[in-house]
């Protein structure tokens, strides 16, 4: 009775953390302790005013990211996002990079240590959107 007892909540506890790491696979960017954020193509900096703070979260959460291992094989990086945060945050500053359909994340602390980096992958190709977000973006 006992070993069946054990094995069932070895089971529930399984199960749960599985449940925890679907649910905690995709990457989701909240508006709470945003201070700003940019953008860079082919290194030229544009800033995100807050009307367009939410379209580009709303963007980034579509993404559907997933993360994967490290990638040899990318095209060109042609798109930037940092996105910096609130000095009360554990996280200084994030830097998204797009290639295609991969992206890399990494998370810096206040004095530009590494805390994080990560590569996802998207369903879709980002680049077009980016295109023409980034264009009408005012400067």
């Amino acid at each position: 009775m006992k070993k069946i007892y054990i094995l069932s909540c070895l089971l529930i506890i399984v199960c749960c953390f599985s449940i925890y790491c679907i649910s905690t696979d995709n990457k989701k960017f909240s508006k709470k302790n945003i201070k700003s954020i940019y953008m860079y193509k082919l290194g030229e900096q544009k800033s995100i005013n807050n009307s367009n703070k939410d379209s580009v979260l709303n963007f980034l959460n579509s993404l559907n990211l997933k993360e994967i291992s490290f990638q040899d094989n990318l095209d060109g990086n042609i798109y930037s996002i940092k996105i910096m945060y609130n000095p009360s945050s554990k996280i200084a500053y994030q830097t998204l990079k797009f290639f295609s359909n991969k992206v890399q994340i990494t998370s810096y602390d206040n004095k530009n240590n590494i805390l994080l980096s990560k590569w996802y992958t998207q369903k879709k190709n980002s680049i077009e959107f980016l295109n023409s977000f980034y264009s009408s973006i005012n400067n």
